[in-house]
This record gives structure tokens, C-alpha cells and sequence, in this order.
């Protein structure tokens, strides 16, 4: 199975993430409400043709551990779910799981699960998403961390010019910070299927275009870096190295 690092993920992230899990899990639309206090109900699907409700609880409670979690829910999640009664509750959890803790949370929201299978913990995201690649691709944050994404920049079947251009990216995918040009660039490529990155020296133009071109490899992309291959033309001294172009998406 794939390492995912959810723990970089902050609480509002998770939603989203479980967001994506559950409307594919489900084949529903899912509300995700705005951070804050949430009464015990981070996603909901509401059908009024017949007035069933789903409601699913996002506990990103990775360092907390099982035990803090079971009773979390036995001393004040227990008493949420009984008032908001959903047709069906679900739990999706950063803790890993076993029989027994998942036994104790079963038979604090008894009545309101189809079955123990409504808990999902850590394992079950991570299978679901092992299996959903799709969904790891629309959060940065996720598959910056994937062994997956970095085996797959490594060796796939990949084409270079320059065997270097593996290693950049491996780096600028250790240091990237999440910012509004990656979203900002993904738009236009997806729109578009081309960008152009431009800027001061300094600012990571390379940097968001390896992580750019990462990206769509995790998608399943083959990645080709295009390079010029005249030194010189029309009298013209070859690009610096930062300043040629990002890698072509095939």
C-alpha cells in the first residue's frame, strides 16, 4: 500500500479530501461547510424526496490515537449524533483502527451505522485512495508526500534529454510550499494545455513547473523535457538553465 502523509494535511484540508472519498464512495453531491464549529457534522447529502439525511463526522486525529478518540465519542460525540439522527452517520478518521476500537465506536453510534464499514480509518483512505489516483491528484498537499508520485518521476516510462531533470524534481517536490500559482498555473493548463511560467530570477518559476509537470504524472502523463537543441541561434547564447523552458506535457 501507499504512504500517504495525512498529517500534513490541516483539518479543513481532510474535509475537503473526505469530500472527494465520499461523493465517490457514495455517487452523492456532499455539502462542505465553512471551517468552524461544526455541531458534530462536517459533510451532509440531504434528500427531500423521501427526508433521509447522511451526515459524515472528518476527525483528523492523527496524533491523538484510538484511545482519545473512542472516548471523544463516547463522552461527547455520542450525544451530537443522538440530536442531529441522520438516516445514516459515517466516520472517517486519521487514526488507524482496530476491531475492537472499531467494536466501541460501532456500539456508540449503533443505529445510526449501515455497518462497521461506515468507519473508515486511516487504511481504509488509504486503500480507497490507492485505488482512486484521480482524487490524490486534485490535492497537492497529499500527493506532494506520495512515494507513489515520486517512484513515478523517477521510473516511469518517462523521456529525457537529461537524466538531472528527475532529481530537480524530486527536490522541488521535498521544498514546495503550497501558494495560489500552483492553482493559478493548473487552471490555465488544464484550459489551455500550455503555460507560459515568467518572472524575476529567485522567485521558483522552475519549482512550480517541476511540480507542475509532477503533477500530471501522477495522472498518468508521460513527462518530456524539450530543450533547446541548438546552442546558438540567430547569434543567440543558449537560455540559462533557469530560464528554459518547463517541461512539455505529452
Amino acid at each position: 500500500m501507499d504512504e500517504f502523509d495525512l498529517g500534513r494535511l490541516t483539518d479543513y484540508d481532510f474535509e475537503k479530501l473526505c469530500k472527494d472519498i465520499f461523493e465517490e464512495y457514495l455517487q452523492v453531491q456532499l455539502e462542505l461547510f465553512a471551517p468552524g464549529a461544526d455541531g458534530g457534522m462536517d459533510l451532509r447529502h440531504y434528500r427531500a424526496i423521501d427526508d433521509t439525511t447522511v451526515i459524515i463526522q472528518c476527525k483528523h486525529w492523527a496524533k491523538s490515537g484510538r484511545s482519545q478518540l473512542v472516548r471523544h465519542y463516547e463522552m461527547h460525540e455520542a450525544e451530537k449524533v443522538t440530536r442531529l439522527a441522520p438516516s445514516r452517520y459515517l466516520l472517517a478518521t486519521t487514526v488507524e483502527l482496530t476491531p475492537p476500537a472499531k467494536g466501541k465506536l460501532a456500539k456508540v453510534l449503533q443505529g445510526y451505522l449501515q455497518s462497521t464499514g461506515d468507519i473508515f480509518g486511516l487504511n481504509e483512505i488509504a486503500a480507497f485512495l490507492e485505488s482512486h489516483r484521480h482524487i490524490v491528484a486534485r490535492h497537492l498537499r497529499l500527493w506532494l508526500t506520495s512515494a507513489a508520485v515520486l517512484r513515478g518521476v523517477l521510473n516511469r516510462d518517462i523521456q529525457y534529454r537529461s537524466r538531472t531533470l528527475a532529481e530537480d524534481i524530486e527536490e522541488s517536490l521535498r521544498v514546495f510550499v503550497p501558494n495560489p500559482s500552483y492553482d493559478d498555473a493548473r487552471t490555465i493548463l488544464e484550459r489551455e494545455h500550455a503555460c507560459i511560467i515568467s518572472g524575476i530570477p529567485g522567485i521558483g518559476k522552475s519549482t512550480l513547473a517541476h511540480v507542475l509537470a509532477a503533477s500530471f504524472v501522477a495522472q498518468g502523463f508521460t513527462l518530456v523535457e524539450a530543450t533547446d537543441p541548438n546552442p546558438r541561434v540567430a547569434g543567440r547564447h543558449a537560455p540559462a538553465d533557469d530560464d528554459r523552458c518547463p517541461p512539455d506535457l505529452g
